[in-house]
């Protein structure tokens, strides 16, 4: 049987449509074989971590749901490793993302979320890009604000908070400040815990890296620092259903 054009263009459309679709999936199949195996491989090089692709969403939704961007609009969390660090901390890093409408349009925002629970208390401390909001209840008491207008211009872009300045200048170094700058780190220390947000879904061995660097920044404070903060009352000990971030 012969088609005539009429008949035969809809039908190549049809199998050209079909087989776009199949080499989408086949890519989508590998590409998610691919992140697995990342995922894998970078909870295989912490001994005691777990991890999934595909973590209990109503679990850390739970925990992680009272600052932004946690509170916005439909949450998705994704890839999740966990496990113990050498010095006895507890330490989390996942993906989490929001969608939402703007101007009529769907737009989609995503982040690399990694939280360490040391066994001390550390000093109240932040550090953000200087445009984004404070998180709730900060500052939390009569600390010093520190940016580009009033200490420098190795703050450009940043804004930081402490309570202690002797806190500050151990923590506020050179390296911390452009370490944070380049990975566009918001960051905060307060009770027992460094919580941070970093833009984009970073690949397993990124995520681990940034947990890294939230030990090193807490592992700066002199010991007089850290005595001086041992005594708080009822530290925040990372988020909770109870005590979420």
């Amino acid at each position: 049987m012969t088609l005539t054009p009429v008949l035969a263009l809809p039908l190549l459309l049809v199998l050209i449509a079909a087989a776009v679709g199949v080499a989408f999936v086949r890519r989508a199949g590998r590409s998610g074989r691919r992140a697995e195996q990342a995922l894998a491989a970078a909870v295989a090089s912490r001994p005691g971590w777990t991890g999934s692709a595909a973590p209990d969403g109503a679990w850390l939704a739970r925990r992680y749901r009272y600052q932004s961007p946690f509170n916005g609009p439909n949450p998705a969390f994704g890839a999740h490793m966990s496990g113990p660090l050498p010095s006895g901390a507890q330490a989390e890093v996942f993906h989490f993302g929001t969608a939402y409408w703007h101007a009529g349009a769907p737009v989609t925002a995503g982040w690399t979320v990694a939280a360490v629970v040391l066994p001390r208390p550390l000093p109240e401390v932040l550090l953000q890009p200087g445009y984004d909001a404070l998180p709730p209840g900060w500052p939390p008491g009569p600390g010093r604000t520190y940016d580009e207008a009033g200490s420098g211009p190795q703050w450009a872009g940043l804004r930081g908070y402490a309570l202690d300045p002797q806190a500050a200048s151990a923590v506020f170094v050179p390296e911390v400040l452009g370490r944070s700058r380049a990975l566009g780190l918001d960051w905060r220390m307060t009770g027992r815990t460094v919580l941070a947000l970093a833009p984009e879904r970073r690949l397993p061995a990124a995520m681990l890296e940034l947990v890294d660097h939230l030990v090193w920044f807490a592992s700066l404070f002199p010991e007089e620092v850290l005595l001086a903060v041992a005594e708080q009352p009822d530290p925040w000990a990372g988020p909770s259903a109870e005590r979420p971030a």
